[in-house]
């Protein structure tokens, strides 16, 4: 069997490396084609993002495809695609419908689930604490406190509670109607080590240990989802846990996402195998993974504070770095002369322990010599 395999979206490598990992043969289309992602597989930079991904595609060799972060966006562009060449994953009528606010919400209300209320067009809210998301969010980019009162409204935002708790992300894989659940994991936003303030994504942590009853509540949404919308593959669900241990889904990620690869350093999964026997075979695993429960793994972005020249020895430096173990310290390893610029990722810190704490521990001691390295 061929195992080739494209992967396009804004960031490929964690996609790519989980491919690796799982015996295909990846090549990769995103924004970045950062250095380590080149000494993996054949990797192409796509400026013009993500219109460029057409002519890109167009030319690569022939393989089935699969998407990462920022293309749930563009369903008229993932249809294009997938007329082209084998979609594992989420074709654009699902997209449309999965990516849609007031219909995922009404539909997990419908099956008793804890669903934060989203704004009706031309509502007047002059109570509570709201946030203003974008309707094309990507990492939390563009999220901002709502002032009180307004009036929902708007072609690009929406406005949606804000749930006081522990940010989650719940990672599944569906087929024909269900879905599996594969783990769960904490996430961090807009941390201060890492660089970023607000609500930007920067990092996750896992397997976040889960009461039975969040974990029940957990699979009814991922079951939910995919019978309801016909979501396949691997798919995931960011969600606040409150106080109480109450689970609430926040919004819908049908695609691979940034947490899968922590799942898989700590549970020892293959995700991307799972992937394709779901949207290729409609098959999914046995069971939901137990892993090894003394392992936890966790990854952070480090963002940019101020433009930066990435160097020769900076960029040789971190890839000798990212070689020294089986799964690496330092990933998405920008190119030499690449410029960066504020806020922008410089580069992904990974680490592994016995607990969660020491796993952070690792994680900012980590994002700490990345700064004194691009300071050198």
């Amino acid at each position: 069997m061929d195992r080739k395999l494209l992967i396009v979206g804004a960031s490929a490598r964690g996609a790519a490396f989980s491919a690796v990992r799982a015996g295909y043969a990846p090549m990769a289309f995103d924004l970045y084609a950062d250095a380590d992602l080149r000494r993996c597989c054949r990797a192409e930079r796509i400026g013009d993002f993500p219109r460029g991904l057409l002519p890109a595609v167009r030319s690569a060799p022939p393989a089935p495809w699969i998407y990462t972060g920022g293309l749930e966006n563009h369903p008229r562009l993932v249809d294009r695609l997938a007329k082209r060449r084998t979609l594992y994953g989420n074709a654009g009528n699902v997209l449309r419908q999965v990516r849609d606010v007031w219909l995922v919400a009404k539909a997990l209300e419908r099956e008793g689930l804890d669903v934060p209320r989203v704004a009706s067009p031309g509502e007047t809210i002059s109570r509570g604490e709201w946030l203003r998301k974008p309707l094309r969010s990507v990492g939390g980019r563009g999220i901002e406190k709502a002032g009180i009162p307004f009036r929902a409204g708007g072609r690009r935002h929406y406005f949606q509670q804000f749930i006081e708790g522990t940010p989650a992300s719940a990672v599944f894989v569906a087929a024909g109607g269900r879905a599996e659940l594969l783990g769960a994991t904490g996430q961090w936003i807009g941390v201060d080590w890492s660089g970023v303030r607000g609500h930007w994504y920067c990092g996750s942590i896992g397997p976040l240990p889960l009461s039975n009853a969040a974990r029940l509540t957990c699979r009814r949404i991922g079951n939910c989802l995919a019978a309801r919308f016909a979501v396949v593959g691997l798919f995931g669900v960011d969600m606040v846990i409150d106080a109480a241990g109450h689970v609430w889904p926040i919004e819908v990620n049908p695609r691979y996402t940034a947490s899968i690869e922590v799942l898989e350093c700590a549970l020892g999964i293959q995700t991307i195998a799972a992937h394709v026997a779901a949207c290729r075979d409609g098959r999914l695993p046995d069971a939901s993974p137990t892993g090894k429960r003394d392992t936890f793994c966790g990854k952070a972005i480090v963002y940019a504070q101020e433009e930066t020249v990435v160097s020769h020895a900076f960029s040789e430096a971190a890839l000798a770095v990212a070689a020294r173990d089986p799964w690496p310290r330092l990933a998405d390893i920008p190119t030499a002369a690449a410029v960066i610029r504020p806020g922008e990722p410089v580069l992904t810190v990974l680490a592994s322990g016995e607990t969660m704490l020491a796993v952070e521990k690792k994680l900012r001691r980590r994002a700490a010599a990345v700064r004194r390295m691009l300071q050198r």
